[in-house]
C-alpha cells in the first residue's frame, strides 16, 4: 500500500494531539494532494503556537534545555541560535529517491517543499514581573510541529514549573511549593554526610580560603561570581536528581544566605569611592525640590508628576528594599518592581492616556528614582547584580535592565 505524503495526513491526528492541550493554538488547511509546507506558510493558516508566563526563577537556559531535548526527540535540528531564541528545522526524505540522493546538497525550493520550521523565544515581561516562553512554528507541516510543543509542554510539567496564575490562592501554592523544596535542601546541605552536603561544605571552605581578603577579593568580583555559579551548578548536578522543581533556586538561596553578607563587604569595598561621591551629589543636591530635580534631568514634562507628594514613591522603594534580601533573584525582582511601578505611575497619572515607553523618556526617570534613594551600597547592589547576570546565561535581559541603573549613576556623579 502506498504510504499518503505527510501532507495529505487527514487533520484528525492532528487534532488527536491537540485535545491533550488546549492552550496549543492549532488552525488546518483541508488536506490535498498539492498542499506542501511552502502553500501552508503562505496561507493565513496559523500553524500550533504555545505560550506559558513562568517566574523568573525558571531561566533562560533551562528553557532552552528543554526545547533542544524537545527537538532532539522529533529529529529537528538547530538553524539558528541565539541567547533567548532557538530556531529548530526538520527535512522529510520520506521518498525512496530522497533517500538515495540525500547525500546531495537540496536546493532551497526544495527544502521549502519537505521542510518543517519550529521557533522558541524567551522573554522578560517587566511590568509582570516575569519570563514569557513562546513555542511555535513557522513553517511546514503542523502535526510535526505540534509534536515538538507536545513533548516541550511535557518536559516543562514534568520539571515541576508552576504558571502564574491571577488568583492568590494559586499563587500561594506557587510560594508555598518553593518554601517546601527550599527547606528539604536546606536539611540535604546541612547534612555535612550526604553527598550534596560534603561538597557545598568543601565550597564554603574555599570560598573563605580565596575571598577571606575583602581588598583582594574586590579587585576581581567576576571571578568571584563564576566560582561561585560553578559550585551551585556541581551541588545542583547532585541534588537534581531527586529534586527537579526549583532545586538550583533553591541551592542558590541557602549558598548566597551564608556568604552573601561577606559579598556585600567585597563589593562596598569595590565601590567605596562611587558610593562617597554619589552621597555627596545628594547632599549637593539636597535643597532642591522634585520639580526642580525633574526639569534639570529633562524629564518631559507629561513625565513630571507634578502636584503629588513623593513623586515615584512606589519605584524608589522598590530600590530602598534591595539591601532586605540575600538571593540575587530576589534582588533582580526588587529592579523589576521598580521598573514597573515607574511606568504604572504614569499610567495612573495619566489615566491611561500616557504610557512610559521609550527608553529615551525612562532613562531620566530612573536617574531621578536613583537619585531619591537612600541606600548607600546601591552602587555596590548593581555591580553585584550585573556581575550576577554576566556568570548567569539566558540573563541578557536583565543585564540590559541593570546597565540603565549603573548609568543613572553615572550620569548623577558626572552631570549634576
Amino acid at each position: 500500500m502506498d504510504r499518503k505524503p505527510e501532507s495529505e495526513i487527514e487533520s484528525s491526528i492532528i487534532s488527536e494531539q491537540a485535545k491533550t492541550d488546549k492552550s496549543l493554538d492549532l488552525l488546518y488547511l483541508q488536506p490535498s494532494s498539492k498542499t506542501s509546507p511552502r502553500e501552508i506558510g503562505k496561507s493565513r493558516v496559523r500553524l500550533p503556537c504555545y505560550k506559558a508566563v513562568l517566574p523568573l526563577s525558571v531561566t533562560t537556559s533551562f528553557l532552552l534545555d528543554i526545547f533542544l531535548t524537545s527537538c532532539n526527540k522529533q529529529k529537528f535540528l538547530i538553524s539558528e541560535q541565539t541567547p533567548n531564541s532557538i530556531t529548530a528545522t526538520q527535512t522529510l526524505t520520506s521518498t525512496m529517491r530522497n533517500f538515495f540522493t540525500c547525500i546531495l546538497p537540496l536546493s532551497e525550493d526544495k527544502k521549502a517543499k519537505t521542510s518543517s520550521i519550529v521557533r522558541i523565544d524567551v522573554r522578560v515581561n517587566e511590568k509582570n514581573c516575569a519570563r514569557v516562553v513562546t513555542v511555535k512554528g513557522i513553517h511546514g507541516f503542523p502535526n510535526r510541529i505540534c509534536q515538538v510543543i507536545q513533548v516541550f509542554k511535557e518536559l516543562l510539567e514534568k520539571a515541576g514549573t508552576e504558571y502564574f496564575k491571577e488568583n492568590k490562592e494559586d499563587n500561594d501554592y506557587i510560594v508555598l511549593n518553593f518554601q517546601t523544596v527550599f527547606y528539604q535542601i536546606s536539611r540535604i546541605l546541612s547534612n555535612a554526610e550526604s553527598p550534596a552536603g560534603k561538597l557545598c561544605l568543601c565550597f564554603t571552605e574555599e570560598f573563605w580560603k580565596r575571598y577571606g581578603d575583602i581588598q583582594l577579593a574586590a579587585q576581581n568580583t567576576r571571578v568571584m561570581m563564576s566560582f561561585i555559579k560553578s559550585s551551585i551548578d556541581g551541588i545542583n548536578d547532585i541534588i537534581g536528581k531527586n529534586i527537579h522543581s526549583h532545586s538550583r533556586l533553591a541551592i542558590e538561596k541557602f549558598v548566597f544566605t551564608k556568604i552573601f553578607p561577606h559579598i556585600k563587604k567585597i563589593y562596598c569595598e569595590k565601590k567605596s569611592e562611587v558610593a562617597i561621591r554619589l552621597h555627596q551629589k545628594k547632599e549637593e543636591n539636597h535643597l532642591k525640590t522634585d520639580e526642580e530635580l525633574m526639569r534639570q534631568l529633562d524629564i518631559k514634562s507629561k513625565f513630571c508628576i507634578v502636584g503629588v507628594k513623593n513623586p515615584y514613591f512606589a519605584a524608589i522603594e522598590s530600590l530602598n528594599s534591595l539591601d532586605k534580601h540575600n538571593c540575587p533573584i530576589d534582588k533582580l525582582n526588587c529592579i523589576l518592581e521598580s521598573t514597573t511601578h515607574m511606568k504604572t505611575t504614569i499610567i495612573d497619572y495619566w489615566h491611561g492616556k500616557e504610557e512610559l515607553e521609550t527608553m529615551d523618556d525612562q532613562l531620566p526617570v530612573i536617574i531621578f528614582i536613583v537619585f531619591k534613594t537612600y541606600l548607600e551600597t546601591f552602587p555596590a547592589q548593581i555591580d553585584f547584580l550585573l556581575d550576577y547576570s554576566r556568570v548567569n546565561t539566558g540573563m541578557d535581559n536583565e543585564n540590559r535592565l541593570l546597565i540603565n541603573y549603573e548609568a543613572a549613576v553615572s550620569f548623577i556623579l558626572s552631570d549634576m
